[in-house]
Parts: C-alpha cells; structure tokens; sequence
C-alpha cells in the first residue's frame, strides 16, 4: 500500500467533494482501493476513486449528514492499485 497524506476540503452537508492526490505510480486504468488509515468525522465516507491520470487519483468523499457540514482533518490514506 502507498500511503499519502492530504487535507481534503470542507464538505456540505448532503454533497461530496473529490479531491485530485499524487499517488506515485497510478496508471490510467489501475483499479483503486483505498481506505483511511484515521477516523473519518461521523458521517463522512469514501465515495469513490479512480486514476485520472498518470500519478494522480480523485478521491470522492462525501458527506451523509443532512444538517451540519464535515472537515475531515489531514491524515493518511493507503491506496492500493491493481493493473
């Protein structure tokens, strides 16, 4: 697993944000699997991620609070990918 370290923004209540990582080897078409290696806020989940482009993958998180918005705090993240 690569672990990288990131803040990702503030997210609205009821929205998600994706935000763009440097993961050192990521190839378009690589299969991602990634997980927090943190508590996450309550509420707050990894959506999706996928490589858009050579180094780089766009993590979606989302936030399933309807009321208040989340600021997950910086902290690693582990990414595996697949070819």
């Amino acid at each position: 697993a690569l672990a990288v370290t990131f803040n990702v923004a503030s997210i609205a209540a009821g929205s998600c944000v994706d935000s763009s990582v440097t993961v050192t080897g990521a190839a378009t078409g690589d299969f991602v699997h990634v997980n927090a290696d943190f508590a996450l806020p309550a509420n707050v989940q990894i959506g999706n991620a996928r490589v858009t482009a050579a180094n780089t993958v766009e993590l979606k998180l989302c936030n399933n609070d309807l009321l208040l918005p989340r600021d997950p705090a910086s902290g690693p993240y582990n990414f595996v990918l697949e070819r």
